[in-house]
Protein backbone atom coordinates (compact mmCIF):
# COMPACT_ATOMS: atom_id res chain seq x y z
CA UNK A 1 0.00 0.00 0.00
CA UNK A 2 1.77 3.07 -0.78
CA UNK A 3 2.00 5.55 1.79
CA UNK A 4 -0.63 8.45 2.15
CA UNK A 5 -0.12 12.33 2.64
CA UNK A 6 -2.76 14.73 4.54
CA UNK A 7 -3.93 18.01 2.56
CA UNK A 8 -6.34 20.20 3.24
CA UNK A 9 -9.01 22.37 0.84
CA UNK A 10 -12.60 23.65 0.51
CA UNK A 11 -12.50 22.81 4.63
CA UNK A 12 -11.71 19.52 3.95
CA UNK A 13 -9.33 16.89 5.49
CA UNK A 14 -8.01 14.84 3.15
CA UNK A 15 -6.15 11.26 3.31
CA UNK A 16 -4.39 10.71 -0.51
CA UNK A 17 -2.36 8.17 -1.52
CA UNK A 18 -2.11 10.48 -4.68
CA UNK A 19 0.32 13.54 -4.15
CA UNK A 20 -1.54 16.86 -3.88
CA UNK A 21 0.83 19.04 -3.60
CA UNK A 22 -1.28 22.53 -4.85
CA UNK A 23 -3.22 21.87 -1.83
CA UNK A 24 -2.26 23.13 1.63
CA UNK A 25 -1.00 20.58 4.32
CA UNK A 26 -2.86 19.22 7.01
CA UNK A 27 -2.18 17.43 10.17
CA UNK A 28 -3.03 13.66 10.29
CA UNK A 29 -6.20 12.72 11.60
CA UNK A 30 -9.73 11.67 10.62
CA UNK A 31 -10.45 12.36 7.00
CA UNK A 32 -13.30 14.02 5.31
CA UNK A 33 -12.26 12.62 2.48
CA UNK A 34 -9.96 9.53 1.04
CA UNK A 35 -8.56 9.41 -2.06
CA UNK A 36 -6.84 6.25 -2.86
CA UNK A 37 -5.41 4.17 -5.76
CA UNK A 38 -7.27 0.61 -7.67
CA UNK A 39 -9.51 -0.53 -9.97
CA UNK A 40 -12.08 2.05 -11.83
CA UNK A 41 -14.40 0.58 -14.37
CA UNK A 42 -14.97 1.86 -17.81
CA UNK A 43 -18.43 2.73 -16.98
CA UNK A 44 -20.85 3.36 -14.80
CA UNK A 45 -23.67 0.60 -13.87
CA UNK A 46 -26.74 2.90 -13.95
CA UNK A 47 -25.62 6.31 -15.18
CA UNK A 48 -28.02 9.23 -15.18
CA UNK A 49 -26.16 11.42 -17.63
CA UNK A 50 -23.00 10.14 -19.58
CA UNK A 51 -20.58 12.06 -22.55
CA UNK A 52 -17.58 10.86 -24.33
CA UNK A 53 -15.27 11.31 -20.66
CA UNK A 54 -17.23 11.08 -18.05
CA UNK A 55 -20.88 9.66 -16.48
CA UNK A 56 -22.77 10.49 -13.41
CA UNK A 57 -25.33 9.19 -11.48
CA UNK A 58 -26.51 10.23 -7.84
CA UNK A 59 -23.70 9.88 -5.68
CA UNK A 60 -21.48 8.47 -8.39
CA UNK A 61 -19.50 9.92 -10.58
CA UNK A 62 -16.40 8.60 -13.76
CA UNK A 63 -14.21 10.97 -15.10
CA UNK A 64 -11.81 8.98 -18.21
CA UNK A 65 -8.83 11.22 -19.05
CA UNK A 66 -6.32 9.11 -20.87
CA UNK A 67 -5.77 5.77 -21.43
CA UNK A 68 -5.62 3.88 -18.11
CA UNK A 69 -6.13 6.98 -16.55
CA UNK A 70 -9.68 7.25 -14.73
CA UNK A 71 -11.50 8.42 -11.77
CA UNK A 72 -14.59 7.57 -9.51
CA UNK A 73 -16.12 9.77 -6.62
CA UNK A 74 -18.83 8.45 -4.35
CA UNK A 75 -20.89 9.85 -1.57
CA UNK A 76 -18.69 13.01 -1.81
CA UNK A 77 -16.46 10.53 0.51
CA UNK A 78 -14.22 8.71 -1.80
CA UNK A 79 -12.04 9.00 -4.91
CA UNK A 80 -10.41 6.35 -6.53
CA UNK A 81 -8.05 6.73 -8.83
CA UNK A 82 -6.69 4.41 -11.35
CA UNK A 83 -3.33 5.46 -13.35
CA UNK A 84 -0.48 4.62 -14.92
CA UNK A 85 2.40 3.97 -12.85
CA UNK A 86 4.31 6.56 -11.80
CA UNK A 87 1.98 9.24 -13.01
CA UNK A 88 0.96 10.93 -9.91
CA UNK A 89 1.64 14.65 -11.25
CA UNK A 90 -0.98 14.21 -14.00
CA UNK A 91 -3.24 12.14 -12.00
CA UNK A 92 -3.09 15.34 -9.38
CA UNK A 93 -3.83 17.86 -11.92
CA UNK A 94 -6.99 16.24 -13.32
CA UNK A 95 -8.34 15.21 -10.05
CA UNK A 96 -7.90 19.05 -8.61
CA UNK A 97 -10.54 19.66 -11.50
CA UNK A 98 -13.30 17.86 -12.78
CA UNK A 99 -13.10 15.13 -10.10
CA UNK A 100 -13.20 17.68 -7.11
CA UNK A 101 -16.10 19.82 -8.91
CA UNK A 102 -17.78 16.39 -8.57
CA UNK A 103 -17.05 16.10 -5.35
CA UNK A 104 -18.21 18.84 -3.99
CA UNK A 105 -21.32 18.77 -5.80
CA UNK A 106 -22.17 15.74 -4.29
CA UNK A 107 -21.60 17.34 -0.85
CA UNK A 108 -24.30 19.60 -1.79
CA UNK A 109 -21.72 22.58 -2.46
CA UNK A 110 -22.13 25.12 -5.37
CA UNK A 111 -19.55 25.38 -8.00
CA UNK A 112 -18.39 28.35 -9.55
CA UNK A 113 -15.84 29.12 -12.16
CA UNK A 114 -14.51 31.60 -10.22
CA UNK A 115 -11.58 33.34 -8.00
CA UNK A 116 -12.01 34.81 -4.82
CA UNK A 117 -10.27 36.67 -2.15
CA UNK A 118 -11.05 38.32 1.28
CA UNK A 119 -10.90 41.59 3.30
CA UNK A 120 -12.56 42.85 6.39
CA UNK A 121 -15.70 43.44 4.29
CA UNK A 122 -15.70 39.91 3.15
CA UNK A 123 -15.49 37.21 0.52
CA UNK A 124 -15.49 38.82 -3.18
CA UNK A 125 -15.81 36.43 -5.86
CA UNK A 126 -14.40 36.89 -9.55
CA UNK A 127 -16.69 35.10 -12.58
CA UNK A 128 -15.79 34.41 -15.88
CA UNK A 129 -14.91 32.51 -18.85
CA UNK A 130 -11.35 30.65 -19.16
CA UNK A 131 -8.54 33.84 -20.50
CA UNK A 132 -10.09 36.38 -18.44
CA UNK A 133 -8.08 37.20 -15.96
CA UNK A 134 -9.77 35.90 -12.80
CA UNK A 135 -6.28 34.56 -11.44
CA UNK A 136 -4.84 37.22 -12.39
CA UNK A 137 -6.81 39.85 -10.43
CA UNK A 138 -6.93 37.75 -7.38
CA UNK A 139 -2.96 38.07 -7.85
CA UNK A 140 -3.19 41.96 -8.11
CA UNK A 141 -5.40 42.13 -5.53
CA UNK A 142 -3.23 40.06 -3.23
CA UNK A 143 -0.38 42.54 -3.86
CA UNK A 144 -2.49 45.07 -2.79
CA UNK A 145 -3.28 43.40 0.66
CA UNK A 146 -6.15 41.18 0.17
CA UNK A 147 -6.08 37.54 1.54
CA UNK A 148 -6.58 34.75 -1.43
CA UNK A 149 -9.74 32.76 -0.47
CA UNK A 150 -9.49 30.45 -3.59
CA UNK A 151 -8.63 29.82 -7.38
CA UNK A 152 -10.17 28.57 -10.26
CA UNK A 153 -13.01 26.89 -8.62
CA UNK A 154 -15.24 28.55 -5.76
CA UNK A 155 -16.88 26.35 -3.50
CA UNK A 156 -20.32 28.25 -2.00
CA UNK A 157 -21.78 26.98 1.00
CA UNK A 158 -25.64 28.53 0.06
CA UNK A 159 -27.88 25.61 1.39
CA UNK A 160 -29.08 26.95 4.58
CA UNK A 161 -31.58 29.67 4.40
CA UNK A 162 -30.80 31.30 8.29
CA UNK A 163 -27.21 31.74 7.24
CA UNK A 164 -25.44 33.86 4.77
CA UNK A 165 -23.85 31.98 1.45
CA UNK A 166 -20.19 31.30 2.58
CA UNK A 167 -16.95 30.92 0.28
CA UNK A 168 -15.04 28.00 1.18
CA UNK A 169 -11.48 28.38 1.57
CA UNK A 170 -9.84 26.75 -1.48
CA UNK A 171 -5.67 26.02 -1.65
CA UNK A 172 -3.14 28.49 -0.95
CA UNK A 173 -1.84 28.91 -4.87
CA UNK A 174 -3.04 30.96 -7.69
CA UNK A 175 -2.12 29.79 -11.35
CA UNK A 176 -1.24 32.12 -13.72
CA UNK A 177 0.15 31.93 -17.42
CA UNK A 178 3.76 33.16 -17.68
CA UNK A 179 2.20 36.24 -19.59
CA UNK A 180 0.45 37.17 -16.13
CA UNK A 181 3.42 37.05 -14.71
CA UNK A 182 4.86 39.77 -16.56
CA UNK A 183 1.85 41.78 -16.58
CA UNK A 184 1.86 41.92 -12.83
CA UNK A 185 5.86 42.67 -12.98
CA UNK A 186 6.81 39.15 -11.05
CA UNK A 187 9.85 36.59 -11.72
CA UNK A 188 9.14 33.49 -13.41
CA UNK A 189 12.25 32.18 -12.35
CA UNK A 190 12.07 29.00 -10.64
CA UNK A 191 8.04 28.83 -10.37
CA UNK A 192 6.97 25.27 -10.17
CA UNK A 193 4.61 24.80 -13.55
CA UNK A 194 0.99 23.13 -12.92
CA UNK A 195 1.44 20.16 -15.25
CA UNK A 196 4.52 19.14 -18.11
CA UNK A 197 3.89 20.33 -21.28
CA UNK A 198 1.58 23.64 -20.20
CA UNK A 199 2.44 27.18 -19.75
CA UNK A 200 1.29 27.92 -16.46
CA UNK A 201 2.70 28.00 -13.36
CA UNK A 202 1.87 28.44 -9.66
CA UNK A 203 2.09 31.40 -7.43
CA UNK A 204 1.52 31.01 -3.59
CA UNK A 205 -0.46 33.06 -1.55
CA UNK A 206 1.34 34.52 1.39
CA UNK A 207 -2.15 35.48 2.38
CA UNK A 208 -4.61 32.84 2.57
CA UNK A 209 -7.55 33.16 4.19
CA UNK A 210 -7.92 29.33 5.81
CA UNK A 211 -11.41 29.94 7.09
CA UNK A 212 -14.47 29.92 5.37
CA UNK A 213 -15.89 33.67 4.50
CA UNK A 214 -19.46 35.01 3.82
CA UNK A 215 -19.59 36.38 0.18
CA UNK A 216 -19.98 40.27 -0.19
CA UNK A 217 -19.59 40.75 -3.58
CA UNK A 218 -19.15 39.28 -7.14
CA UNK A 219 -17.55 40.37 -10.24
CA UNK A 220 -18.16 39.17 -13.71
CA UNK A 221 -15.31 39.82 -15.54
CA UNK A 222 -15.95 40.55 -19.45
CA UNK A 223 -14.82 42.27 -22.95
CA UNK A 224 -16.10 44.19 -25.98
CA UNK A 225 -15.35 47.07 -27.22
CA UNK A 226 -15.35 49.90 -24.98
CA UNK A 227 -13.22 53.21 -24.42
CA UNK A 228 -13.25 52.92 -20.83
CA UNK A 229 -13.81 49.95 -18.12
CA UNK A 230 -17.27 50.48 -16.98
CA UNK A 231 -19.10 48.78 -13.85
CA UNK A 232 -22.69 47.97 -14.32
CA UNK A 233 -24.90 46.31 -11.82
CA UNK A 234 -27.25 43.69 -12.30
CA UNK A 235 -30.61 42.97 -11.19
CA UNK A 236 -31.36 39.63 -8.81
CA UNK A 237 -32.46 38.17 -12.39
CA UNK A 238 -29.51 38.61 -14.15
CA UNK A 239 -27.28 37.56 -11.12
CA UNK A 240 -29.22 34.11 -10.94
CA UNK A 241 -27.97 33.61 -14.56
CA UNK A 242 -24.62 34.98 -14.09
CA UNK A 243 -24.14 32.14 -11.34
CA UNK A 244 -25.65 29.63 -13.42
CA UNK A 245 -23.55 30.34 -16.59
CA UNK A 246 -20.36 30.36 -14.64
CA UNK A 247 -21.30 26.98 -12.19
CA UNK A 248 -18.22 24.65 -12.76
CA UNK A 249 -18.99 21.73 -14.68
CA UNK A 250 -22.33 22.85 -14.68
CA UNK A 251 -23.37 19.29 -16.83
CA UNK A 252 -22.83 17.36 -14.07
CA UNK A 253 -25.62 18.59 -11.88
CA UNK A 254 -28.30 16.84 -13.63
CA UNK A 255 -26.70 13.81 -13.80
CA UNK A 256 -25.69 13.77 -10.01
CA UNK A 257 -29.58 14.53 -8.72
CA UNK A 258 -28.69 17.97 -7.30
CA UNK A 259 -30.78 20.28 -9.88
CA UNK A 260 -33.35 21.31 -7.36
CA UNK A 261 -30.67 21.81 -4.73
CA UNK A 262 -28.59 23.63 -7.14
CA UNK A 263 -31.56 25.92 -8.17
CA UNK A 264 -32.09 26.91 -4.79
CA UNK A 265 -29.02 27.51 -4.04
CA UNK A 266 -28.34 29.96 -7.08
CA UNK A 267 -31.89 31.69 -5.83
CA UNK A 268 -30.26 32.29 -2.25
CA UNK A 269 -26.79 33.54 -3.81
CA UNK A 270 -28.29 35.71 -6.39
CA UNK A 271 -30.65 37.48 -4.01
CA UNK A 272 -27.79 37.69 -0.81
CA UNK A 273 -24.40 38.86 -3.49
CA UNK A 274 -24.48 41.71 -5.19
CA UNK A 275 -23.15 41.32 -9.24
CA UNK A 276 -21.20 43.91 -10.92
CA UNK A 277 -20.62 43.26 -14.49
CA UNK A 278 -17.37 44.53 -15.42
CA UNK A 279 -16.82 45.63 -19.15
CA UNK A 280 -13.20 46.30 -20.65
CA UNK A 281 -11.80 47.69 -23.46
CA UNK A 282 -11.20 45.36 -26.10
CA UNK A 283 -7.97 45.40 -25.13
CA UNK A 284 -8.14 44.93 -21.46
CA UNK A 285 -6.41 47.26 -19.19
CA UNK A 286 -3.36 46.96 -16.60
CA UNK A 287 -3.71 44.29 -13.72
CA UNK A 288 -3.08 47.10 -11.50
CA UNK A 289 -5.56 49.35 -12.75
CA UNK A 290 -8.43 46.95 -12.62
CA UNK A 291 -7.64 45.86 -8.77
CA UNK A 292 -6.95 49.35 -8.08
CA UNK A 293 -11.14 50.35 -9.54
CA UNK A 294 -12.21 47.18 -8.00
CA UNK A 295 -11.08 48.30 -4.80
CA UNK A 296 -12.64 51.26 -4.79
CA UNK A 297 -15.82 50.07 -6.13
CA UNK A 298 -15.68 47.96 -3.26
CA UNK A 299 -14.97 50.94 -0.89
CA UNK A 300 -18.94 51.95 -1.81
CA UNK A 301 -20.02 48.69 0.13
CA UNK A 302 -22.22 47.35 -2.49
CA UNK A 303 -25.42 45.93 -0.97
CA UNK A 304 -28.40 43.56 -2.37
Amino acid sequence: MKESGYYAAYGLRIRSEVALPHFGAAAPGEPDVVVRLGAVPEALPRPRRTSRRWEAAPGDFLLRVEDKLRYRVTGGREVVVERPDGEDGLAAVYLMGSVWTALLQQRGLLTLHASAVYSEGGATLFLGRSGAGKSTLAAALAARGFNVLTDDIAAVCAAAPQEPPRAMPGYPNLRLWSDAFARLGLPLESRRRVRDGIDKHLLPAERFAAEPQTIRAAYVLGKRKTEALEFSRTKPAGAFWSFKRHTHRRRFVDGLGNREGHFHALARLSRSVPVTLVTQPAGGVSPDLLASRIERHLAADPQP
